[in-house]
């Protein structure tokens, strides 16, 4: 039996959704949006809004071929914090959850 039609798109659907909970985000975090994967390359789909932080595959396609970089790259967060591509400048937001610290860059001790 093929799968076409309803049956392929509930599967992919399921899927999706079953690897978008994987990130273990709320959902409340969950975006369509897409994500650099490489130079050049780019996933969009459902995730965690740190993850899919490019609304537009063609506003990933631009970061990942460096025009903009990947503002990570250089850790500016610090503490073990977690740093996500965002569209706004800097191009970064770092995450401090859980680390005892605050700040732009987690610097600052709680």
């Amino acid at each position: 039996m093929a799968w076409s039609g309803r049956r392929a798109m509930l599967l992919t659907t399921t899927l999706l959704l079953a690897a978008a909970l994987s990130e273990s985000c709320d959902p409340g975090d969950l975006v369509q949006g897409c994500r650099v994967e490489g130079p050049n390359y780019c996933v969009c789909g459902l995730g965690c809004r740190t993850s899919f932080s490019y609304a537009t595959r063609e506003q990933c396609l631009t970061a990942s071929r460096g025009e903009r970089g990947d503002p990570c790259s250089s850790q500016p967060c610090r503490h073990h914090s977690y740093c996500t591509q965002i569209i706004a400048d800097p191009g970064y937001q770092c995450f401090c959850d859980g680390t005892g610290y605050y700040g732009r860059h987690c610097e600052l001790s709680e």
